[in-house]
């Protein structure tokens, strides 16, 4: 499943329960930094310096089994879900991914 697929109550819980892990990863300034690289770059570092957070994420979106082959690219597909997404497009304006998977602009603060 993709974020876009929660609709109602189902998407105002899946949030609820994404705050605790989405929050030490989007305070980190490595990971900001990162954002301002390519989607892999990006995935690379939340993967790398937040493993268990990325874990309760992966499980809380889709509860597919996580396999070595299936994370990076599970994980690179919710970013680009989240910066792609209609709702999300101000909020990352600035960022604009581009068909290399880089970023047009600085990454916002709050990412």
């Amino acid at each position: 499943m993709k974020l876009s697929d929660y609709k109602g109550e189902a998407a105002i819980e899946l949030w609820g329960n994404l705050i605790e892990p989405i929050t030490p990863i989007l305070a980190d300034n490595d990971v900001k930094n990162a954002a301002k690289g390519s989607v892999v770059d990006l995935a690379g570092v939340i993967l790398k310096k937040h493993p268990k957070e990325a874990k309760q994420i992966l499980e809380l979106i889709d509860n597919k089994p996580i396999d070595a082959f299936n994370v990076p690219f599970r994980v690179m597909e919710i970013i680009n879900d989240f910066i792609t997404h209609k709702a999300s497009g101000d909020f990352f304006s600035s960022a604009e991914p581009t068909t290399d998977g880089t970023f047009i602009g600085s990454a916002p603060e709050s990412v």
